[in-house]
């Protein structure tokens, strides 16, 4: 399996963890240089989520967990 396969993030787009003239970029930025890993099967071969797999209730979680009636509680 090839590096390829994969897009790899584009650091370019966001500015620098460590900008000096800020004090908690001081402390919060990485101390030691990103590690770029190279795709393992999972990333390669794990589920695809797609527009399908939603129902008109999965947005209501009260609504969709009732069974034949309504929901019992506070809306």
């Amino acid at each position: 399996m090839t590096g390829s396969e994969f897009f790899q993030r584009d650091r370019t787009l966001h500015p620098p963890a460590l900008t000096p003239n800020y004090k908690t970029s001081v402390k919060r930025s990485p101390q030691h240089a990103l590690l770029s890993l190279e795709c393992s099967m999972s990333e390669m071969t794990g589920p695809r989520f797609g527009h399908g797999d939603l129902g008109p209730l999965d947005n209501d979680l009260i609504r969709n967990y009732a069974h034949g009636g309504e929901p019992v509680g506070e809306r």
